[in-house]
Order: structure tokens, then sequence, then C-alpha cells
């Protein structure tokens, strides 16, 4: 036996276990008994050697009760110069009025092209553009906020950019002419 081996069982006997069968074992195992590793192998892991498949996967979360979803569901922010209609501005770099006509032309055009109502709601998919444009936030930071995939983050901010150059730009995108150039 070993120096190291006879600090160990040393250590085990100096060291107070609640329960004997804890420290028998320790014993056991420090001084190589076979018969400690009895129980290991009656409970040998068939299958996938690095765990077994999930099968109890949560489902998408509820967007509309993350703090984006109360945000804009609040009576507050309808009001011009509230408190919530300014966080809104500051986060998003557009004033929620805005947001809102956004949103309808946005549903109008359908410029996510969805076929169907997606799991992500519309106004969710313009904000995680907007804030990826006005904050240069990345797909992480927005994935922790809303608890989505980075995975799916990145797809629905193309789209959002594809959508709203093949359809909003030429809408909203020129050059003034006449009083809009005075003003500017």
């Amino acid at each position: 036996m070993g120096s190291n081996q006879c600090k160990v069982i040393e250590s085990i006997d100096i060291a107070s276990f609640d329960d004997l069968a804890v420290r028998e074992y320790l014993i056991d195992l420090a001084n190589d008994n076979p018969d400690s590793f009895e129980d290991y192998e009656d409970h040998k892991v068939i299958g996938r050697p690095y765990g077994p498949i999930r099968t109890n996967r949560k489902r998408s979360p509820n967007l509309w009760l993350s703090p984006w979803g109360l945000l804009i569901t609040s009576e507050e922010i309808k009001i011009p110069g509230s408190y919530q209609d300014r966080l809104f501005r500051k986060r998003f770099r557009l004033p929620y009025a805005l947001f809102v006509k956004f949103v309808k032309e946005a549903k109008q055009y359908n410029i996510f092209e969805e076929a169907r109502s997606g799991k992500i709601a519309v106004e969710f998919k313009i904000m995680i553009g907007l804030r990826i444009l006005g904050r240069d936030n990345c797909a992480d930071d927005l994935s922790e906020y809303l608890n989505i995939g980075e995975s799916a983050i990145a797809p629905i901010f193309k789209q959002f950019v594809d959508g709203c150059v093949k359809y909003l730009y030429s809408k909203y995108v020129y050059i003034p002419e006449g009083e809009e150039l005075k003003q500017v």
C-alpha cells in the first residue's frame, strides 16, 4: 500500500460520518476491495453513452408574458410621452405609434412571408429586427431576453431586412424635394 493510500485511510478513519455504510464503502474503495463495486455493476446504462433522449421538452415560451410582451400590451404605452412610450422609443429607436403602423403594414405585405401564423408573433419579429438594427444587439442577447433560440433569431432578422427592403423601402426611403428638402 502506497503512502497516498495510507493517508486516505487515515483521513477516512479520522473523518466523522453520520452513516456507517458510507464509511465502510469508502474504506473498501481505498483498500481496492472488489466487492465494493457490486452495486455499480448492477446499474449499467444501456443505450446512448452520453445520456438519455430528452422526452419532456419544454413548449415554446409565451412571449406575451415576456418583458417586451408586457411592455407593448400595457395601456400606458398608448399615451404619447408616458414612461412606457419613452421606454419603448429608447429600447427600439421608434415611437410606439409608428411601431403599430409598421406592424399593420408588415402584416398587410406579409414581410415575413408566412403561409400560416407562426409561433412567434409578427410584433416580436419586428422588435427583434429593430433591436438588432437600432441597438446593435446580437442573437445571444435577444435569446436571453425572449427565451428564443439563437438559431431562430438569425432567420427572423434576415426575413425582416429582406421584407423591409422588398416591400417598404420604396415607400419610406426617398430623396426629399421641395418643402421637405427645406425642412431638412
